[in-house]
Order: structure tokens, then sequence, then C-alpha cells
């Protein structure tokens, strides 16, 4: 009898240990899900805290090298101990981490500035430096890449956008503040540039926050809103300040202007302060909600080890067939996205990006734009670095790409280097190009790839599509392929217009 109720106890715990296997495993899986999920938004308020910190340094380093040329040498002490201090927190931090390349650049470039007191120093090797970083570790953190995460966007706007924007109105503050006697023609052209540039990074930033505050809560974006508004109108303001000093040719209206270009430069810098909370709370909630789910995922597992004890059988059967689904899912999914996909940047394949023309078409709206975009002499990188940095630069070809359009819109990578855009209605011309000269700005930024200094120009060809038929829309391939090989033609780097696109 001993025996017999030795072997069924036996049994039975041997059946609770096979049926409760699966059940740790799968608690244990999105455990573990949970955790990753986690580690990698842990990663993201890691990055904003190092924008937070690249910030400071930024407006410290304005500062002194608007004391130097703008005549203000009473604090120069004062402000390059301050900017030391901020260079010294951002390497501090970074050697938390994985140190990014450009850290170096931006220390050596400040050491050979910070002892300067040459009204013409040139500040734009440490400038250029510290935007890198700002994308460098926007990208290495995952920081505008988060779709689960409303309002991310506002990234875009921390990393690519402002910083360059704060740099280019320094710039020309300094130039303005060099320039006592009459302009020269090349004074004009450089402070024009210089404002051009300036407010087109700024205008770029404009959309970014546009789409955050249209689309978050209110209430919680106030503190943004309230800066957004400030910036603009001083962008206005200094931006036209600019270009009526410019265009007099004269003095008169220096000192006023140089005074505009100080506060606009201050209020953009308010403005990233405002965004850095908004996004960390944001990522701060999201963290929260997946520390919840984590502790919920243990409660099934609790409860099934329970029940499997009276339900042995059944509970195995049921768990079995739930794999099965699971899996299958899992694979159907990766499938379809397999299918829709270009396997290297992550942008939609040929077909899928004819689906969404065609979509958009369906759905009783007016079609759009289409773009055709081809890196020039790409064949000359692939032979010279070797095809593993050719794949980087069309990766980050593809962030850019991203980047620069709205959710509405539509990327693909059409083969090789060639990618295309669909700009859906309502956009005129004015709009395409805003967004491909955004996109040939970025491209050609000079960034570092496994070692090597690149860059990269595009050629953009753009046409109309006319209607919603299949016919039509081959039309339009056709129409902005001609315009893509005359814009590689006649202006390598720019981009041609098949049509006259409503402006």
């Amino acid at each position: 009898m001993l025996t017999a109720v030795t072997r069924e106890q036996w049994l039975a715990a041997l059946l609770v240990l096979v049926l409760a296997a699966p059940i740790v495993g799968i608690t244990l899986y999105f455990f573990n899900s949970a955790q990753q999920r986690i580690a990698f938004a842990q990663s993201e308020r890691s990055g904003l805290s190092q924008i937070d910190r690249l910030e400071r340094l930024l407006v410290a380093t304005v500062a002194y090298g608007s004391a130097i040329t703008c005549g203000k040498p009473g604090n120069l002490n004062q402000l390059r101990a301050q900017a030391d201090d901020r260079l010294r927190d951002v390497e501090m931090f970074a050697m938390q981490g994985s140190r990014p390349v450009t850290m170096a650049a931006m220390h050596s470039t400040w050491q050979q500035l910070r002892l300067s007191t040459n009204p013409r120093t040139n500040f734009s090797p440490f400038f250029d430096a510290l935007t890198a970083a700002f994308i460098n570790v926007s990208d290495d953190s995952g920081l505008t890449f988060d779709p689960e995460i409303e309002g991310l966007d506002l990234g875009d706007s921390l990393a690519y956008r402002l910083p360059r924007s704060i740099d280019f109105f320094a710039s020309t503050q300094r130039r303005m503040c060099r320039n006592a006697g009459s302009l020269t023609l090349d004074d004009r052209l450089q402070l024009a540039i210089g404002n051009a540039e300036g407010n087109a990074r700024a205008m770029d930033a404009s959309q970014d926050i546009d789409d955050a505050l249209q689309r978050g809560n209110p209430t919680k974006l106030l503190a943004v809103s309230r800066a957004y508004a400030t910036s603009r109108t001083l962008l206005a303001d200094a931006t036209q300040k600019v270009y009526n000093y410019s265009k007099a040719r004269a003095q008169n209206g220096r000192l006023p202007t140089v005074a505009t270009l100080g506060q606009l430069i201050a209020s953009l810098a308010a403005l990233m302060e405002a965004e850095e909370p908004t996004i960390d709370s944001r990522i701060a909630a999201r963290i929260r909600g997946v520390k919840r789910e984590r502790l919920l995922n243990l409660v099934p597992g609790i409860f099934g080890i329970v029940a499997v004890i009276a339900m042995v059988l059944l509970l195995h059967r049921v768990l079995y067939s739930r794999a099965r689904i699971r899996a299958a899912e899992q694979a159907a999914a990766e499938h379809e996205r397999a299918a829709m996909h270009d396997s290297l940047t992550g942008l939609l394949n040929r077909r899928a990006f004819l689906a969404a023309i065609e979509n958009a078409a369906a759905d009783g709206s007016s079609p759009g734009v289409l773009c055709l975009i081809d890196l020039d002499d790409f064949k000359a990188i692939n032979d010279t670095y070797g095809h593993m940095v050719g794949d980087e630069v069309l990766k980050r070809m593809s962030r850019i790409i991203e980047g620069a359009i709205r959710s509405t819109d539509a990327s693909a990578r059409i083969g090789g280097d060639e990618f295309s855009l669909f700009l859906r209605s309502p956009i005129d011309r004015l709009g395409v190009k805003r967004v491909a000269s955004s996109i040939a700005r970025d491209a050609r930024e000079p960034t570092s790839i496994r070692g090597h200094a690149l860059s990269v120009k595009i050629s953009i060809g753009a046409a109309t599509i006319a209607g919603r038929s299949a016919e039509l829309i081959d039309e339009a391939f056709s129409l902005a392929d001609a315009a893509l090989y005359a814009a590689k033609r006649n202006n390598r780097g720019g981009v041609e217009f098949a049509d006259e696109i409503a402006g």
C-alpha cells in the first residue's frame, strides 16, 4: 500500500513539474521582456540626461564666445571656468557608459579655444563636434526612435534641430560683433547664410514641437508651449533684423540686432530646457507602466501552478495549444514584416511603398507628391571604405529620411542607394522643397562611420501623382525618375521638379 501511494505521489509531482515548467517559462519570458523594455527606457533617460549636459555646455561656450567677440572681457575667467566644468560633467557622464568618439573632438577643440582672447577666434570646429555629440547620444540611446512613447519626436528637435540653430545664430552674432565697420559683400553673404541656416533649423524644430503639441496633453506640455511661443516671436524678430541690417550695408541697428540675437539664443536654450523634463516624464511614466506589467506577469504564473494540481491534463493541453498559436502568430508577424520592409534599413520595400500610395489614393483624399532620392557617388564609398561602411551610410540615410517626414507620409528603400518618399497631400512646392532640403542638409553633415569622417550628397527628383489610377502612379515614377537624373546631371546635390507643384 505504501509503495502504491508513493508511486502516485511521484507521478502527481512529476506531472506538476512538467506542466508547471511551461507556466514558469512563460512567466519568466514576459518578465524578462518587461525588463528589457525597462532597460531600453532607462537608456533613453540616460541619453536625455547627457543631452541636458550637452545643452548646458552649449550655452556656456556660446556665452564665452560672445564675451570674447562682443567686448565683455571682464567675466572671461568666470565663463571659461563654467565651460570647463560643463565639459568635465559631459565627459564624466560619458565615461559611465560607451564614450562617443565626438567627446575627444570636443575636448581637443575646446583646449585650443579656452585661452584665446582674439575676437576672430574660429569656434566652428568645436560647435561641429558638439552638435555631432547631440546626434550620436540621441541615436545611441534610442531617444528619438521609440514608438511606444507618444510625443518622443520632441527628441528630434533636441538632438538634430535646436543645437545647430543656436550654433548658427551664435556665429551670426559673433560675426556682427566683429564687423564694426561698413559691411563688405562677403560680410553680407555670410550673415545671410548664417541667418537662413539658423532659421531653417529652428523651423524644422518647430514642426517637431507642433506635432507633439497637437498630439500631447496640453497641460503637461504647458512649459514647452510657453517657451515655444517666446522663441517663435524672437525668431521672427531676430531674423528680420539681421536681414534688414545686412541689406542696409551700414552700422545702423547693429547693436540692437546683436542684443536680439542674444535673446533668441537664450530663448532657444530655454526651449530645450523645457523639452527635457517633458520627455523625461513621459519615459518615466512608461517605466512605471512596464514595472506594473512586470509585477502582473508574476500573478498568472502563481495561480497557474496552483491550478495545475487540480487540472493537470486539461491545463497541459491548453498551454500546449496556446504556445502553438503564439508561435504561429509570431512567425506570421515576422514573415509579414520581412515581406514589407527592407532588411538593411527597416524602411518599406518597393511593394509595400506602392501599397501605401494606393491606399492613400483609395481613401478619397488627394494622393500627394512622389520623390526619388539617389546618393551621389555612393559606389566610390563602397569601393574606398568597403560595403560595411556603405551599409552604415544607408542606415544613417534612412534615419535622416524618417526624421524629416510626417507620420502620414511614407518612405522606402527601393534598391541599392535609391530611396523614395511619398509626401501625402496637402503639401505644396515649398513644403516639398523644405523636406528635400532638410534631408540633403542632414546628409551633408559630416559624421564618423567606422572611424571614417563621411558626408553624403544626394540628388532628388519630385513629381506630383496626378490621380489615383495605377497608370498615373507609374507615370509619376517615370517623371520623378527623369527629374532625378536631371538633378544628377545639372545640379548634383540638388532637387528637380518634374512638373509645377502648386506653390
